[in-house]
């Protein structure tokens, strides 16, 4: 069955003239065709491996890529020091959050609520809260329902996938999910729960999703941190009596409005941004460093730079066919701005072949000295020519030599990023040729 809305849970609760958690137990009992004991047992199972994933966080542990490890154990220790400025509640929320989301890099079992890129915020509140405040487990529980109820309905009017609709997605929807859960937790009335909820949702919006060489996390983990503090004062918002002019259910369609948007937008862009990844995983040498330059791997040199705009190696082995039909095969990529002139247009990646340059003019460039024979390019063509300007001494041994003009054909790839066509929908890019070679910026290492 599921719920359409938030007021679809407040209506049907009326309806049956009990408890908001219990009308979500009660779709649940349906939906899963299972009684009250099973569903209640199913929730208290996951709600306790979130406290065993806590309690067996191994300070030492770090993840296969060595990006994350050891920052939950940083963060308890500065709380027990009191050095922090939240204080011991909100430093111990923190620290539960960051020991959360490192248990999920390094493999450890969690609990994904609503997904496993923001497994660290319902728990970090809920538990610490427990703790603090030595709350019945079985009201715990109910807790848990609240937050499954709005999870349901975020995933059925937006949805929880950040490679979807963003990190506001995940983070966002987790956030928006632990505010409503400790705002009914705490004994705010529905309206409170439900505006706890929508400021929280409110105050993530438009999050993107950028995780760093595709791993959740970084920045993941810490945005569990920033996804548990904000439910936080998100329910204390509420409980103060501050009322969200937005309802909740209104929120999370402009949230899904958003994620549309940067999905059209910029999640194929972000996608693509290997260089800074790269970067940071690989360190990968300059590409246009001299010792990067070399002439049949002897010495080091400058070149000039030629039509593409880019650096070539010389030819390192002479009378080959490579002299004659030069190919550095370079394959950048690059971002071709275009006016949108639609909220549909995608963009997409393409491969874009650039114009090499034109040496066949070059024959009809005669100045006064050089002389063209077709014995002597045919002579010249035999012989290692290493660039486009650069010709060769020929002629008769008679003293005197002349410079000749040689054909150099040029051909380089360069994959670029355009609008390609209006797409309703659409979650990946595409690829296609094109024929322009607007250069704005390089994504990509030459290769």
């Amino acid at each position: 069955m599921g719920f359409a809305s938030v007021e679809e849970i407040e209506t049907r609760a009326k309806e049956q003239e009990c408890q908001l958690w219990e009308t979500i137990l009660h779709d649940d009992m349906t939906e899963r065709q299972v009684d009250r004991l099973e569903s209640i047992g199913k929730m208290s199972s996951m709600y306790l491996a979130m406290k065993d994933a806590n309690e067996s966080y191994d300070k030492d542990l770090k993840s296969q890529s060595g990006l994350s490890g050891g920052d939950g154990k940083k963060m308890m220790e500065e709380v027990r020091k009191m050095q922090n400025l939240t204080g011991e509640f909100v430093g111990t929320v923190m620290a539960n959050a960051l020991k959360m989301g490192e248990s999920n890099a390094c493999m450890k079992r969690i609990v994904a609520a609503p997904t496993a890129g923001a497994c660290g915020v319902l728990p970090a509140v809920l538990i610490t809260y427990e703790q603090f405040h030595k709350v019945p487990e079985a009201k715990m529980l109910e807790g848990m329902y609240i937050a499954a109820g709005v999870g349901q309905v975020i995933a059925e009017r937006a949805c929880i996938a950040g490679a979807q609709g963003g990190c506001q997605a995940e983070i966002g929807s987790a956030s928006c999910m632990a505010a409503a859960a400790i705002t009914y937790i705490r004994g705010g009335s529905t309206k409170q729960i439900f505006d706890a909820g929508a400021f929280a949702l409110k105050s993530l919006l438009g999050l993107v999703c950028d995780p760093l060489g595709g791993l959740v996390e970084v920045p993941c983990i810490k945005r569990n941190v920033i996804g548990s503090v904000n439910a936080i004062t998100a329910s204390d918002m509420a409980m103060a009596g501050i009322e969200s002019k937005v309802p909740l259910d209104e929120v999370i369609d402009a949230m899904a409005e958003v994620g549309r948007v940067l999905r059209r937008k910029y999640l194929p862009q972000l996608h693509l941004n290997l260089d800074r990844i790269l970067q940071v995983i690989h360190k990968p040498q300059p590409v246009r460093d001299t010792d990067a330059v070399r002439i049949d791997d002897r010495g080091a040199g400058h070149l000039e730079h030629i039509a593409e705009n880019q650096i070539c190696r010389f030819p390192a082995d002479p009378g080959q066919r490579g002299q004659l039909l030069h190919s550095p095969r370079q394959l950048a990529a690059v971002f071709l701005e275009q006016n949108v002139c639609a909220g549909d247009d995608v963009p997409r990646l393409r491969a874009v072949e650039s114009a090499g340059v034109d040496v066949s003019l070059d024959l009809l460039d005669v100045r006064g000295g050089e002389g063209l024979k077709r014995r002597e390019l045919l002579i010249e063509r035999r012989r290692d020519h290493v660039h486009a300007r650069v010709g060769a001494l020929g002629g008769k041994a008679h003293g005197e030599q002349k410079l000749v003009v040689l054909f150099i054909f040029e051909r380089a790839a360069r994959v670029g990023v355009e609008d390609l066509q209006l797409l309703h929908d659409a979650v990946d890019g595409g690829f296609g040729f094109h024929g322009e070679t607007s250069c704005v910026s390089s994504i990509l290492p030459t290769v």
